[in-house]
Parts: C-alpha cells; sequence; structure tokens
C-alpha cells in the first residue's frame, strides 16, 4: 500500500522461508571462556559473542525433514510424520525385525 492507501502490489498469503537454528551443536572447548560460571547464556547469545569477538562461527545447512519439537502438537505431528516416513528416516531398517544392518 502506498502512502495515499492505493494498492500498489498483492500477494496472497505468502509464503516465508527463513534459516533456523535446529538445536545440533558443535564447539572447540575454548568457547566455554565466553561463558562465566553461574550465568544465564542462551544460545543465540553465546553466538552473537562470539561473533563479535571475531571468532569463525559457521553452519552446515539441512535440506531434511524438521519439526520443531517445543509444542505438544507439533511433537505429535512428528510422531504421525515418523511412521508415515520411517523407511525414509531409516533406510536400512528391516522391516520385519525392526534391526539393523
Amino acid at each position: 500500500m502506498n502512502s495515499d492507501h492505493t494498492i500498489a502490489g498483492y500477494k496472497e498469503k505468502p509464503t516465508i522461508d527463513y534459516l533456523v537454528s535446529m538445536g545440533i551443536y558443535i564447539f572447540v572447548p575454548s568457547v566455554l571462556q565466553f561463558i562465566q560460571k553461574g550465568q544465564n547464556l542462551d544460545f543465540p547469545e553465546l553466538i552473537k559473542i562470539l561473533i563479535a569477538e571475531k571468532k569463525k562461527v559457521v553452519a552446515s545447512p539441512f535440506d531434511g525433514y524438521w519439526e520443531d519439537l517445543g509444542r505438544a502438537d507439533n511433537y505429535k505431528q512428528a510422531n504421525i510424520d515418523f511412521e508415515q516416513m520411517r523407511l525414509q528416516f531409516l533406510p536400512e531398517e528391516d522391516r520385519w525385525t525392526g534391526a539393523y544392518p
């Protein structure tokens, strides 16, 4: 919408894609020097500290299935998805015994 309230374009319910932090982190032991004993420090703040200190912070993009398990309904959906997509997640699993080679 322009300043005079005329519609300049229209996009119905756009899909918004963005990267998320999936919760799998690997750090070298030297990162511990940036965490004070007894300090409550969440992951985003630690990353900001490391970047400000000019430390190398890298990511490994993942293009597979992901579900945020922070809510009960998402956890329930993930369980349903797992059963429906089991062979995608565990392709080597023996269908009859559940064993892996």
